[in-house]
């Protein structure tokens, strides 16, 4: 079985820490919470993330994320 490239980008990304749990991202429309990072080994890829205003919690994989066109927002440390 093998991958697409663009998904084996974004899951090097997430090992990467591109996306850490408590991390907070936006599309520019909406804020989510990183609850979990895409875990590789695993048989469905996906990351679930928080939404800020809702408090929906969803699973995205790598091809919506990358839909969305998420950037880290910063957090200055209090």
């Amino acid at each position: 079985m093998s991958v697409s490239p663009r998904v084996q980008v974004l899951r090097s990304a997430a090992e990467d820490a591109t996306f850490i749990p408590g991390d907070y991202l936006t599309d520019g429309r909406r804020l989510f919470r990183v609850v979990s990072r895409f875990e590789p080994r695993a048989a469905h890829v996906s990351a679930v993330f928080e939404d800020c205003l809702t408090l929906v919690v969803e699973e995205f994989t790598p091809d919506e994320l990358d839909a969305m066109t998420l950037r880290r927002v910063p957090v200055e440390a209090s």
